[in-house]
């Protein structure tokens, strides 16, 4: 569970660094699904978990973690626009971040214990 949390603070800091811009009012918003939110959270909580623990190819590069999560908005069918919105607009509410950041974990958990059976 420390680990997860971890993991998850690394995932906050690298995201408050990457779009310091506030959208302006043209900008078009667009909130993705939680289903879909929680899936991409899954997969980013991997991404930073392989990175801290040297899995990752390009010697754990932080200038490389940018491809990885560009194929992982591929993979998931969504623009980093999107992503960054929708995870924008649920930091502002922190009850509801909570309760979507459980469920990834629950979602985790059943995975590694999907792998350990």
């Amino acid at each position: 569970m420390k680990r997860t949390l971890k993991i998850i603070c690394v995932f906050l800091i690298f995201i408050s660094c990457v779009n310091d811009n506030k959208p302006n009012q043209e900008d078009t918003y667009f909130f993705l699904q939680d289903s879909v939110f929680i899936n991409i959270m899954v997969d980013v909580h991997l991404i930073e978990a392989a990175r801290h623990l040297k899995y990752l190819e390009h010697n754990d590069s932080v200038s490389e973690m940018p491809l990885y999560y560009n194929a992982l908005f591929k993979k998931h069918n969504v623009t980093e626009k999107e992503f960054l919105t929708t995870y924008n607009h649920l930091i502002e509410t922190p009850l509801r971040i909570k309760e979507i950041m459980n469920k990834v974990i629950k979602k985790i958990e059943k995975e590694e214990a999907k792998l350990l059976d």
